[in-house]
């Protein structure tokens, strides 16, 4: 069980941190700005953002995600821990790419 937990641990943690970023980073600036236009247009924008991103099951938005960032716009490169230029540039101590 250690074998696979200390596998798994790196990965999980840079999804975690990562997601933790991008959401404190987006939620804390529209949090602000609907507070601050209170009753307005934009609040009720943010609002309605926020009621579908709690209200969609996560699954399902990564897959929408995965839709529009890499099939339809092509900003992204596929789905991988790791993108392949990036493979033998370093070599992780840690496990963590981040770090």
């Amino acid at each position: 069980v250690m074998t696979d937990i200390r596998r798994a641990l790196p990965a999980t943690t840079e999804l975690a941190t990562l997601g933790t970023l991008i959401g404190a980073l987006f939620g804390v600036p529209l949090g602000v700005l609907a507070a601050v236009k209170r009753g307005s247009l934009v609040d009720q924008i943010v609002r309605i953002i926020g009621l579908i991103g709690y209200s969609v099951p996560i699954f399902w938005l990564g897959l929408l995600a995965l839709v529009l960032f890499y099939a339809k716009l092509q900003w992204v490169a596929f789905p991988a821990r790791l993108d392949v230029v990036y493979e033998y540039t370093f070599t992780p101590v840690t496990g963590f790419y981040l770090l």
